[in-house]
């Protein structure tokens, strides 16, 4: 079980390889509430699933950093690149922090215009905050999917 403590240090530790990460207290009871960019990697057998959203200004200041280039210079493909990264990156440490074996799937990036409906699909074990580069970016670990309840958290 991770726990959202747990989430917020791991996910300082990775995004701050990459610049100043501050955490931020928000209502997390509307995860999509101004973020549009999405990606999400499933890393068990019951749906289990590390979701991150982060706003245009976290994405382009990410993906900036992240390839080394000035944000005029960066492509869409460059965000959905550094998002994917981010997801793998984070998961593969909340993994290992917990002694799990399991692999970690292909990230799937996702716009919030897309998938409206996976907020009525997941149940949120932990959740977490933060801000990058002036923008929010969100971090939620999925317990599990299914196709007809709303959102829970545990």
């Amino acid at each position: 079980m991770i726990e959202a403590q747990q989430l917020s240090r791991i996910g300082d530790a990775v995004l701050g390889e990459f610049g100043e990460v501050a955490s931020i207290v928000a209502n997390v009871m509307e995860p999509i509430a101004g973020i549009e960019h999405f990606a999400r990697v499933v890393f068990g057998a019951r749906g289990e699933a590390l979701i991150i959203g982060a706003h245009d200004g976290a994405l382009a200041a990410l993906a900036s950093r992240m390839f080394d280039k000035s944000p005029i210079d960066l492509r869409e493909t460059d965000w959905v690149d550094s998002l994917g990264e981010l997801c793998n990156m984070l998961a593969g440490k909340l993994l290992i922090a917990n002694n799990s074996n399991i692999s970690v799937g292909i990230p799937s990036y996702f716009t919030a215009k897309e998938q409206p409906e996976i907020w009525q699909k997941i149940t949120i074990e932990a959740e977490a905050w933060k801000l990058f580069g002036g923008s929010p970016i969100y971090f939620a670990v999925v317990a599990r999917e299914s196709s007809c309840s709303p959102v829970s958290r545990k």
